[in-house]
């Protein structure tokens, strides 16, 4: 089964088990004096719980390391959307899609092309702690992911476009501050590797076998519900 379509599967089932728990929103409502006496730690608390969150901002991509990426490319600008489902308290999974912008600064090392766009796909999985009543910091890790490069050439008046695919790890961490208790400014880090199977001569291969990146980004998330999903069978 491709990434592709093991996504649209995972976002259907997502959406599905939104729309089952929607009904739910008004046990969410807990009695008042009980949140207040809830017990609250760096690890979790009751009155800060929360069930999904959606994610939109803008990132920076900064290229890095001896490779094809860090060497004939530099980074121009991103969107980045996420999806977090909270399983267990803080502990989540996730969905992000992601897309990427980059100039092509050397084509001696990529080719005759002037631009790139990456897009990416991750099943990511990650922790949040709490560290403060407003903060919430959160580590991340991708599970599976893929890439998309779109090479824009730059010779002629009619574009054309090559296309490459990678397998994409990701790693990251970010910090939110609760502006309410559903909407949250975040600042977010990411590093990236992108192993590909570009075909190239031999003694091109260690430059072109693995891209990294960086990506730091700025942005909003939204709180949704106030339980974990499984909370929601014991309780």
């Amino acid at each position: 089964m491709s990434l592709h379509l093991l996504t649209k599967r995972i976002i259907a089932l997502l959406c599905l088990m939104l729309s089952l728990f929607a009904s739910a929103q008004d046990e969410d409502k807990l009695d008042s004096k009980n949140e207040a006496a809830a017990e609250s730690s760096i690890f979790s608390s009751r009155e800060r719980q929360t069930f999904v969150v959606l994610s939109n901002g803008f990132n920076l991509p900064i290229t890095a390391g001896n490779n094809f990426i860090g060497q004939g490319l530099e980074g121009n600008s991103g969107l980045d959307f996420g999806f977090q489902l909270y399983l267990y308290k803080q502990f989540f999974i996730g969905f992000s899609l992601n897309y990427n912008f980059f100039d092509v600064k050397d084509q001696s090392v990529v080719g005759n092309y002037k631009k790139t766009k990456v897009n990416e796909e991750l099943l990511n999985i990650g922790y949040e702690f709490l560290p403060t009543d407003k903060l919430r910091l959160g580590v991340v890790a991708s599970v599976t992911g893929s890439a998309r490069f779109k090479n824009k050439q730059s010779s002629g008046s009619n574009q054309a476009y090559q296309i490459d695919h990678s397998r994409l790890s990701n790693y990251g961490i970010y910090i939110r501050y609760e502006l309410n208790s559903v909407v949250m400014v975040y600042l977010d880090y990411a590093y990236s590797i992108a192993k590909t199977d570009i075909m190239v001569p031999n003694e091109l291969e260690d430059v072109f076998r693995k891209g990294t990146y960086n990506n730091v980004g700025i942005g909003l998330a939204f709180n949704i519900g106030k339980r974990d999903l499984i909370s929601r069978f014991l309780n």
